[in-house]
């Protein structure tokens, strides 16, 4: 994955910039990763959860722009 400025920098070296976007596509097409809560409570060897006080995610865009010529 490439930052906007490194898309930048890569389309200088070919004598070009970026134009319009063309697409965005947001996250992954796959169902979302994240914790279901009932696992834990309906499980049969249930154990008191631990609350950490944070919860942590990750979250993906991919933006295909247009390359112009200068």
């Amino acid at each position: 994955m490439i930052t906007m400025g490194e898309a930048e920098y890569l389309a200088e070296n070919l004598g070009m910039q970026i134009g319009s976007v063309l697409d965005i596509q947001e996250g992954n097409t796959t169902t979302a990763r994240y914790p279901n809560p009932f696992n834990t409570s309906t499980s049969l060897q249930y154990e008191a959860p631990t609350s950490s006080g944070k919860i942590s995610y990750t979250r993906s865009v991919k933006i295909k722009f247009e390359l112009k010529e200068k």
